[in-house]
């Protein structure tokens, strides 16, 4: 497994690799969907007049999941979108402070994403909403978001016991 921008004790908080393969498989399925539903939909409506029946709605299906199935990837390997303007002041022990600080609130945020997904999945079940076109339920969509966030929750938890035992070997 490569070393991700974790830094080398990154790979302690994962399972061997094959975890992280089936997540890339899901996000690359998808994200390949998604290209060649819209390419052929794109074709079949300017060349044939015929776009894909239901095409705007599978892209709504297969969008969450590519992003919710990424997030543990990238929340492992700490490739997120940074603002780094303040960095030079934290260095050292408060550097690895604020990441802390960073890492719990990340995990409060994905919890409560993942509680309010599986909540609102429960609604959309009851409901029996479905999709408008396709006619498909909703809510189990809404459900894959819920677990994914749950993974990225476990992601955060390993990672935040790893670097506070780091942290305590460090500064007995």
């Amino acid at each position: 497994m490569s070393e991700g921008a974790g830094g080398p004790e990154a790979d302690d908080v994962w399972p061997d690799g094959w975890f992280e393969a089936v997540l890339m498989g899901i996000v690359a399925t998808t994200v390949f969907l998604m290209m060649a539903i819209t390419f052929v939909d794109v074709a079949g409506r300017y060349i044939f007049s015929a776009p894909i029946p239901g095409g705007f709605e599978l892209i709504e299906f297969l969008m969450p999941l590519s992003i919710f199935a990424g997030l543990p990837i990238i929340t492992r390997r700490r490739t997120h979108i940074v603002v780094s303007i303040l960095d030079r002041w934290f260095r050292g022990g408060l550097g690895e402070f604020r990441r802390l600080v960073v890492d719990a609130g990340s995990l409060a945020v994905v919890a409560f994403i993942a509680e309010r997904m599986w909540s609102q999945g429960d609604g959309l079940a009851e409901a029996q909403i479905e999709s408008g076109y396709l006619e498909w339920p909703v809510a189990p969509a809404a459900y894959a978001i819920s677990v994914l966030s749950v993974v990225t929750c476990v992601v955060l938890v390993l990672m935040l016991l790893r670097d506070v035992r780091t942290m305590l070997a460090r500064n007995p």
